[in-house]
């Protein structure tokens, strides 16, 4: 049950990185990405931290959270540059 509230926030937090890199074009591209992984970084070290939890609700929680964040992140960018490739050709 727990679990499944760490799915939902995943799904929001995929929501941000859409529509932060909705805003993204060739000129602040890179731009754009470190700041989404600096994003990613912050997060998963502290979701990260809960996986050493010796309670195992808090340890599920930060492991999909930890894995979920990293599938998250790099679905919003693969999509999102196949659509700013289509767009600008």
């Amino acid at each position: 049950m727990f679990t499944t509230l760490g799915e939902i926030m995943l799904l929001g937090l995929g929501a941000d990185y859409c529509i932060f890199l909705s805003s993204m074009n060739k000129d602040n591209l890179k731009k754009i990405i470190g700041s989404i992984v600096v994003c990613l970084l912050t997060t998963e070290s502290a979701f990260g931290t809960l996986v050493f939890s010796d309670t195992k609700v808090l340890a599920s929680f930060g492991s999909v959270l930890l894995l979920g964040l990293l599938g998250t992140v790099i679905c919003s960018l693969v999509c999102n540059l196949y659509i700013l490739k289509k767009v600008h050709n």
